[in-house]
C-alpha cells in the first residue's frame, strides 16, 4: 500500500516538472486537457492544486463532491469533483461530458 502511495505521489511530482499546464495571460489562466492525466487513484485536490494551480472557479457541492472548474484554452471547461470530506480525494475529472478520470 505504501508503495502505491509513493508511486502515485512520485508520478504527480514528475508530471508537474518541466511542463506548462496553463496558457493565457496572468489573471486569465487557461489549461490544456492533457495536464489532467496526472490524476491517479490517490490524488487529492490539494495535490492537484499544487501541480496545476488554483481552479478557475468553485462550482459548489453536487452529489457529495465539491466541484471545481478549470478553463481550457479552447474555451471549454474541465470539471473536477473532489470528495466533500477531509480526504479531498479527486473523484472524477470531466471534459465536455467525457470522463478523463473516475475514482474506482
Amino acid at each position: 500500500m505504501m508503495f502505491r502511495i509513493f508511486i502515485g505521489i512520485s508520478l504527480l511530482f514528475l508530471a508537474g516538472c518541466g511542463r506548462s499546464h496553463q496558457t493565457g495571460t496572468p489573471g486569465q489562466a487557461s489549461y490544456v486537457v492533457e495536464s489532467f492525466t496526472v490524476v491517479v487513484q490517490t490524488t487529492t485536490m490539494p495535490q492537484l492544486i499544487g501541480i496545476l494551480g488554483k481552479p478557475t472557479r468553485d462550482a459548489g457541492v453536487e452529489n457529495g463532491a465539491h466541484v471545481y472548474g478549470y478553463h481550457v484554452a479552447d474555451g471549454s471547461e474541465i470539471l473536477v469533483g473532489a470528495a466533500d470530506d477531509p480526504s479531498q480525494l479527486v473523484k472524477y475529472v470531466k471534459h465536455d461530458g467525457t470522463n478523463i478520470f473516475v475514482h474506482k
